[in-house]
């Protein structure tokens, strides 16, 4: 068990997690005076969104194209989040219906905290306003690294924050409270979105399946922000080699999700994976299954290139047409110079 997961049991065990129900229409189950709070800004790290499998016969690099578009393309991937939570002095009756729950804990002050809604926004919406809002300074800070691609300062960054926080959890009369674990939860996703676009896959599974785990405790296993946490884990297990693992994480978040942008995207990994795995009948149908979207946006035209890759891999020539319908779209999304967009146009004349 790491020390992390035993923090997250500590915090559990002291801290009561239980469910409630907050829209059962009663008008009695809340006494008036609570608190509600919105927490200080977050950085929230988006990851690789879509994969694709390179170029035929260069099978040893996987995820390079995809890496080093989200490098090129990062100030896209910066969000800011907040955590909004109320803190009431009771909770509904036992008897209460608990068709609709969030996550609730038991204070130090007999208090319980609710998690109201986590709410994110791309960063060039608080341009000149995360400092009024209360934004930490190592945050600051790693907006600025980030967007001077300075990886390597980012990572420092956010250890520092990690290790900051280890060290509180480790005092004697520490206390964890909400806003302190969400943080952490997000650090560790973006630990782990920096450690992949560095190749380094190994510890990227580590830092999600923690960020996933904690994400999971407080806001529930079908929450957005869980299982994006744990699409990127599926992603960095692809990438380190376990396919296996890759493919029970892809299909639990299949079964939990709702979105068809966020299926879409499944079934393109899917086909990645099938194809790595040797099952090629199955990669074309999961690739055919994410470009069904009514609209071509870029995870269906994604999906398109993957399933004229695998086509063409196979010897069959109507695998160019795929490639040339997404070849067009990609030139005018991402530029004519995009590696993805380099790669399709590579297997075309392949």
């Amino acid at each position: 068990m790491t020390e992390i997961s035993k923090n997250m049991m500590m915090l559990k065990t002291q801290h009561h997690w239980m469910t409630t129900c907050l829209n059962c229409g009663r008008t009695g189950d809340f006494p008036p005076d609570y608190l509600k709070t919105k927490s200080a800004p977050m950085l929230v790290l988006k990851g690789i969104g879509t994969i694709t499998l390179g170029r035929i016969g260069e099978d040893n690099n996987i995820l390079r194209d995809d890496i080093v578009t989200w490098k090129k393309r990062m100030t896209d991937a910066l969000y800011i989040g907040n955590l909004t939570y109320t803190v009431r002095p009771s909770i509904l009756n036992e008897d209460s219906d608990a068709s609709s729950v969030v996550y609730i804990t038991n204070t130090e002050e007999n208090n319980y905290v609710v998690i109201d809604a986590i709410e994110e926004k791309p960063l060039h919406n608080f341009d000149g306003k995360l400092e009024k809002e209360g934004a930490r300074k190592d945050l600051l800070q790693l907006i600025k690294v980030l967007k001077e691609h300075d990886f390597s300062g980012a990572l420092r960054i956010v250890n520092d924050f990690l290790e900051e926080h280890q060290s509180r959890m480790e005092k004697k009369y520490y206390s964890p409270n909400i806003e302190d674990t969400i943080a952490t939860a997000f650090a560790m996703h973006n630990k782990g979105v920096l450690e992949m676009i560095n190749g380094v896959f190994k510890y990227a599974v580590y830092y999600f399946k923690e960020s996933a785990d904690i994400k999971e405790a407080l806001l529930g296993p079908r929450h957005n922000s869980t299982l994006e946490s744990m699409e990127q884990l599926a992603i960095a297990l692809y990438g380190f080699g376990y396919l296996a693992e890759s493919h029970a994480t892809l299909r639990t978040i299949h079964s939990r999700s709702k979105s068809p942008i966020l299926a879409a995207r499944i079934w393109n990994s899917l086909a990645c994976l099938h194809y790595q795995k040797g099952d090629f009948s199955f990669a074309i149908k999961c690739a055919a299954r994410g470009s069904q979207l009514e609209a071509l946006d870029l995870t269906a035209t994604i999906s398109l290139v993957n399933r004229g890759y695998i086509l063409l891999s196979l010897g069959r020539e109507d695998g160019r047409r795929y490639l040339k319908i997404a070849e067009e779209k990609l030139s005018h999304w991402l530029g004519s110079e995009n590696e993805i967009v380099q790669s399709v146009r590579y297997n075309m004349n392949s």
